[in-house]
């Protein structure tokens, strides 16, 4: 499946009604869209919830059925709420309101517990995804959803794919679709954002997995198609290309004023991934020479670095004798962007990395040229020296050359290619066609089925061959360290109360030697595998209360699919819980992402050779996840509460010196690490960056931002206790 606009020659004059008319000859879909930027949001929305808005009424007035999740705030209040006649059906969860999974499938606890656990970074974008994922299953059953769409960012589908992969939700499977915007990977690496890896690795993974769990993928660029495909190692005429809808943005007529001396006019988020850094200096090197040129900027301010926001950073790169010149403004409403739009003689989107940006789509639809860099899908509408100009490069050289080239364009000159602009969005990007190639695309899924989300996706590194050589049996057994009497009651009264009775064996402590412990357990480990015919084996300490249904549900996932190896859960701790995707290198080498309490098949735990006793034993366990996975088994977390553990959680060290256990597990696995250290240098901050900001930046910062920082320290204070200790450690 591989739909792309360039392909197409069909065109259709106007929007609306031939829209319509166009699309109501294709029979009816049920679709389901989700989405937490679905506006009103709870934030500023961007291009998300610019699409998500326009493409479900655009559907929805072709006569199909088209349902949405949002997320329900003290700006969209409603929890359901029916328009264009009933075919657009808007649904709103809360993510501070516990819902109950539809047949079953959560384990030990309320739900409310289970919203606390997903309070960890990054919590706004898993509450959503598992609120939504509930609700989902709900609508999906109830009104016959035919398929679902959700965006890539923020991964609001991961947790509906997962529970499907692991057999659990509706039996109605219509194939889900992820619509590819802005990878969180890509926007981090393009803002150089490096000092909150908490937040950004878990979404890059859960991203991962939903792109590559995805029944079809889609994305308005080519581009972006091109670099997902070699970024994700899809093929990329799996990737369907079809632009977003130019909408409804209205037409400008201007003044001759505005083509001789107007602004060049920039509309979007302040970020640095958007070229603004880059753009600020050809702007100002094009100012120096060039008496009439004038800048705007409208949008939301962003983060950069050194404790500065992108605009502070801008603004100290602007002479003051040319400040006047440049105006910035903040995020405006809708319906007054033409009126920035129709002062302006051009408009810029000069990025280091975009897909295809509906600021550059709506400049143009209201009758502006595009100053625009060559790096992303502006290049795929912007026809140099006919509805715009494309730099060079996305240099500051590159762009101001651009810029000289924009000003240089004689008035009347400026209008025409103002208009042609418009006409190629009107002619080209026109609802009708685009909705039209959308519902084609939309049948070849839904005829085409569920390819890929009713089990795990593949992952680098995993042997989907794996599954031949299983032959274990049925069941777990347990190894048990009970370290005094009380704990081994609390052991077996757990056991006891566990829906699937295993084979138990409790361990005794009979002494502090940690590799006499570590060599016990695993020599009780290999000798219930080989004397008893099980599936699989878990090692806990005798405090550890089990939900009970532990046993049913690692069992379920074992027997699914014979290529996992691992199956991990969530655990409630001291701490609070222990919450992660679904463990996998390279994410391996920063943390264990294996909880304490897992169930390893009893083939892997042999053919790893168990737990090393030159390790403790919590770095023995990481060991041991390690070797099963790079061995080609697949690590599964179940989405639900597992066990209350009085756990620890261990994390790559932040200091320059390398922790000597962690260098003993690379040590294990030499060419596995080799070949993903260059994988790591992204995804672990420089030593100068590790910890977060210095006391210097902290105080720089805005006043929204301590306040941001001091609350997040008040949630999770082993973020303040790691600065403090990373401090001192320098200073050492």
């Amino acid at each position: 499946m591989a739909t792309d606009i360039v392909r197409s020659h069909a065109t259709v004059a106007g929007d609306a009604e031939p829209a319509t008319s166009a699309m109501r000859s294709t029979a009816t879909t049920r679709q389901l869209f989700i989405s937490r930027e679905f506006p009103p949001a709870s934030y500023p929305a961007g291009g998300i919830g610019t699409y998500c808005a326009q493409i479900v009424r655009l559907l929805a007035a072709a006569g199909q059925t088209v349902h949405v999740i949002g997320e329900r705030w003290s700006g969209a209040p409603l929890a359901r709420q029916e328009l264009e006649s009933g075919r657009l059906i808007v649904h709103r969860v809360r993510q501070d309101e516990p819902l109950a999974a539809p047949g079953g499938g959560l384990v030990a606890g309320s739900t409310q517990r289970l919203l606390r656990l997903l309070g960890g970074a990054p919590p706004r974008a898993q509450r959503f995804a598992w609120q939504a994922a509930l609700l989902a299953e709900r609508i999906v059953e109830a009104e016959r959803i035919d398929i679902i769409e959700a965006q890539e960012w923020e991964a609001p589908l991961y947790y509906f794919l997962l529970r499907r992969a692991l057999g659990l939700g509706p039996v109605r499977q219509p194939p889900c679709v992820i619509h590819l915007h802005s990878p969180t990977e890509f926007i981090y690496r393009h803002n150089e954002w490096v000092h909150d890896r908490r937040d950004r690795v878990p979404l890059v993974r859960f991203e991962e997995y939903c792109i590559r769990a995805a029944d079809a993928l889609l994305c308005p660029s080519r581009y972006l198609a091109q670099q997902i495909a070699a970024h994700y190692r899809v093929p990329v005429d799996d990737i369907g290309v079809i632009p977003y809808p130019a909408g409804d943005f209205p037409f400008v007529e201007r003044d001759p004023a505005s083509w001789s001396s107007g602004r060049i006019v920039y509309v979007g988020r302040l970020e640095a991934r958007k070229g603004l850094i880059e753009f600020i200096d050809a702007a100002v090197d094009v100012a120096r020479t060039d008496a009439l040129a004038r800048f705007d900027f409208v949008g939301e301010d962003g983060a950069y670095r050194d404790g500065l926001t992108v605009r502070q950073y801008m603004e100290r790169r602007i002479p003051r004798s040319l400040r006047r010149r440049f105006a910035f403004h903040h995020v405006q409403p809708r319906d007054r962007l033409p009126a920035f739009l129709g002062r302006a003689r051009a408009a810029v989107v000069p990025s280091r990395w975009d897909n295809l940006p509906n600021t550059c789509l709506e400049a143009m639809r209201s009758g502006l040229p595009v100053i625009a860099s060559p790096q992303g899908g502006m290049a795929e509408i912007v026809e140099d020296g006919v509805t715009g100009w494309i730099a060079p490069s996305q240099s500051a050289d590159g762009l101001a050359i651009a810029l000289r080239r924009a000003l240089a364009t004689a008035p009347a000159d400026c209008r025409a290619m103002g208009r042609a602009a418009a006409a190629a969005i009107r002619s080209r990007f026109d609802n009708a066609t685009l909705v039209r190639l959308r519902l084609e695309m939309l049948r070849d899924v839904v005829a085409r089925g569920v390819v890929h989300s009713t089990h795990m996706p593949h992952m680098p590194g995993i042997q989907a061959q794996r599954g031949c050589a299983v032959t274990s049996g049925t069941g777990l057994a347990f190894v048990v360290e009970a370290k005094q009497g009380a704990s081994a009651a609390t052991a077996q009264a757990s056991i006891r109360a566990l829906d699937s009775p295993p084979q138990v064996v409790i361990v005794i402590e009979s002494g502090a030697d940690e590799s006499l412990r570590v060599r016990a357990l695993s020599a009780a480990a290999t000798e219930l595998i080989e004397r008893a015919d099980v599936a699989g084996v878990t090692i806990i300490d005798g405090a550890t209360v089990l939900a009970p249904d532990f046993v049913s549900a690692c069992t379920a996932v074992l027997e699914r699919d014979p290529t996992v190896g691992i199956v991990s859960g969530w655990v409630v701790t001291r701490g609070g819980g222990f919450v992660r995707p679904c463990p996998a290198f390279p994410y391996q080498w920063i943390a264990n992402d294996v909880a304490d309490v897992a169930v390893i098949r009893a083939e892997a735990f042999l053919e790893a050779g168990g737990l090393r006793p030159d390790l403790p034993l919590s770095y023995a366990r990481w060991d041991l996840a390690n070797a099963v996975i790079a061995s080609g088994w697949r690590a599964v977390t179940w989405p639900g509460v597992l066990a209350e553990a009085d756990t620890h959680v261990h994390r790559a060290t932040a200091r320059d010196r390398v922790d000597p256990f962690e260098q003993m597990l690379r040590e294990r696995l030499p060419g596995r690490f080799t070949e993903d250290r260059p994988l790591l240098a992204g995804l672990t901050p420089p030593a100068a960056d590790r910890g977060g900001h210095s006391l210097r930046a902290l105080l720089r910062l805005p006043l929204r931002r301590k306040a941001a920082l001091a609350l997040a320290a008040v949630r999770d204070p082993r973020r303040l206790i790691d600065w403090f200790r990373i401090r001192a450690a320098r200073r050492r």
